[in-house]
């Protein structure tokens, strides 16, 4: 082995680390960090300049003045267990967990579900839930609430597969997070290999980072990736380890592929059987800056939401046109995308009610004339809400 004391800076010898924040303001003391598993980029400071106006009789270059500082963020990823947890900053709402597990009060009725017990008092239209354990496993499987009668009858869109009294050991599972104002604020930082700073590590630390945009992107094959775009407003002086940090262990999940781990997407609470083909989403807190003279960086304040995204659907000739008239009659649809792991752990990311807002079918020859299409979402009257989520871990 060759002692290295210079070579050339990878980007495998930058990395990037999380901490959620107790409180807006503060770093938490003995902050623990998460590593981030990135596909390209890191918080940093932007500075800008204004060049003087001074007039000067020699003709040459004018005094360039240092301005405004800004602290960004720009995170690229592939989606998996460890970094759709962010999915709930990127959403600003907190997370409930309404599974109930290993209970015998639970059946089935031509239309949905019945319990002898409060069992669904936790759920609400529009939740999703996995459910499992009946005599008759055709019976479990992912549901979306469609009617919820009281916290013993529920009503979903799809109806179990038989009629099935209760007796058997069942269980299931929602943990549900909708788009809402709840901040998570986090403490993020750097560290870069480099053998000029203590113990041959730069420590650049920023905190009140908060996510402003993220994306999800699922294409027809490949990793799904994304990205998150962090609004910081400030930066902690100096490059030294924080006093008391400490990491968790990196997180081991696979990143999840468009064919192996996605098991079904949904358009109104129905499977739609491989008739998505692809589709994005642009979720956008909308901060806007707030600067103050004497003052380096920015605060922020959110605006009102905005999900968009792009959509392409399969084209059939026992129903041409479906898609056309959707766009045309300005149908909401609600679209949603069940993401799973070998060990048991799923994930569903719902748009909940969405106009498409472009429509075309490419006409060549040669050419597959499938739905490209764009959509733009709006507030579910029924939820409350824009974007949900409901997965089965933390």
């Amino acid at each position: 082995m060759t002692t290295v004391n210079d070579r050339s800076l990878s980007g495998n010898d930058i990395s990037v680390y999380l901490s959620p924040q107790t409180v807006k303001g503060a770093i938490d003391a003995s902050p623990v960090f998460d590593p981030f598993r990135r596909t390209e980029g890191k918080p940093k400071q932007e500075i800008t300049y204004v060049q003087s106006s001074e007039v000067k009789s020699n003709r040459q270059g004018r005094t360039q003045v240092q301005d405004a500082s800004t602290f960004t963020g720009e995170l690229a990823f592939e989606l998996s267990q460890d970094t759709a947890k962010y999915l709930d900053g990127m959403l600003h709402g907190a997370s409930v967990d309404n599974s109930v597990t290993s209970v015998i009060t639970i059946g089935t009725t031509a239309t949905g579900f019945v319990s002898s017990n409060t069992d669904f008092a936790n759920l609400s239209v529009g939740d999703w839930f996995f459910i499992s354990g009946f005599a008759d496993s055709d019976n479990d499987g992912y549901y979306k609430i469609k009617t919820y009668t009281d916290n013993q009858n529920i009503d979903t869109e799809v109806a179990p597969a038989t009629i099935e009294a209760e007796g058997a050991t069942v269980s299931f599972e929602s943990m549900k997070t909708s788009s809402g104002s709840d901040q998570t604020y986090y403490t993020t930082q750097t560290r870069t290999v480099d053998k000029s700073s203590a113990g041959d590590i730069d420590y650049r630390t920023f905190f009140d980072a908060v996510i402003n945009t993220g994306s999800i992107e699922v294409g027809e094959t490949g990793i799904v990736t994304g990205s998150f775009a962090l609004a910081i407003e400030a930066l902690n002086p100096g490059e030294l380890i924080l006093a008391g940090q400490t990491d968790n262990a990196t997180d081991a999940s696979d990143p999840v592929s468009s064919i192996n781990n996605i098991s079904a997407i949904y358009v109104d609470g129905v499977n739609s059987n491989c008739g998505v083909k692809s589709f994005g989403l642009e979720f956008n807190n909308n901060y806007q800056a707030d600067r103050s003279a004497a003052c380096n960086g920015e605060r922020y304040a959110f605006g009102d939401v905005e999900a968009t995204g792009a959509l392409v659907t399969r084209a059939v000739i026992s129903n041409t046109f479906e898609w056309r008239d959707r766009f045309e009659a300005s149908t909401p649809i609600a679209l949603a995308c069940i993401f799973t792991w070998s060990d048991g752990r799923w994930l569903i990311l719902e748009i909940m009610r969405a106009k498409l807002t472009e429509h075309n079918m490419p006409d060549g020859s040669n050419v597959i004339s499938s739905n490209e299409m764009s959509y733009g979402a709006e507030e579910d009257p029924v939820t409350g809400t824009t974007v949900q989520m409901f997965r089965n871990f933390g």
